[in-house]
């Protein structure tokens, strides 16, 4: 937001400046004060083409950040999102997103819960399925002997297949 937002407490009004925000509560009759807002995380090592359809995310920590608030938009001005996650850490993993262009806002947010200045980077996805994973351990399968393994998941309905 540019220019400078009044907020008033009953009738008493505080004027604040760009680069302020302020906590108001209901039923106290002191006007807030004005906090500086922290600093807009930096995102230059978002890469623009992400190898993942779970892409992970990481900027420098923001001194006095008690964590973050993320955002992911197909719309550059936010309109529709896709994601809006938190975290206490300077990193995220997205959700699972479809093949195409995006937009990840990040804020910092103070130990008062104030969301500070955003940094906004794009990015894109390529329509890569993911490889298959192990889900877990079990014991013989039926079949020729052989040591306990890794099964993959191969979908709903079909047995676990060993490795």
């Amino acid at each position: 937001m540019d220019g400078r937002v009044a907020v008033t407490v009953g009738r008493r009004a505080t004027l604040l400046q760009p680069g302020f925000g302020a906590h108001a509560h209901a039923g106290e009759g002191v006007s807030p004060q004005p906090v500086a807002l922290l600093p807009a995380p930096d995102l230059a090592s978002v890469a623009a083409q992400q190898d993942s359809v779970r892409p992970q995310f990481a900027w420098p920590a923001i001194a006095g950040a008690s964590g973050y608030r993320i955002l992911i938009s197909p719309h550059a001005d936010f309109a529709a999102l896709v994601a809006d996650l938190a975290t206490t850490a300077p990193s995220v993993t997205a959700p699972v997103l479809e093949p195409g262009r995006y937009h990840l806002r990040v804020s910092a947010i103070d130990g008062t819960g104030l969301e500070g200045r955003e940094s906004d980077a794009a990015f894109r996805i390529e329509g890569r399925p993911e490889p298959p994973y192990a889900i877990g351990t079990v014991g013989r399968q039926p079949g020729p002997p052989g040591p306990a393994g890794t099964a993959l998941d191969p979908g709903a309905g079909s047995p676990p297949l060993p490795l």
